[in-house]
């Protein structure tokens, strides 16, 4: 499932730090990202399955 992140920040310059009289430009920024997260490459849920299967094995010996 992807996760989804966005952003918006507003503020001002106010000049290059020497200059205080100087007028000040606004900045309006946005960003989005996507992302996945990839556990283990398909390799957990691998191992998992074969572990779920073992239990589910020694549960049938264990009843016969």
């Amino acid at each position: 499932m992807p996760t989804v992140a966005a952003n918006y920040s507003y503020g001002e310059f106010e000049g290059d730090g020497r200059d205080f009289a100087s007028e000040s430009d606004d900045r309006t920024d946005y960003s989005v990202a996507v992302f996945w997260e990839l556990n283990g490459l398909g390799f957990s849920n691998r191992a998992y399955s074969v572990k779920q299967a073992s239990v589910y094995r020694q549960a049938r010996v264990v009843e016969a």
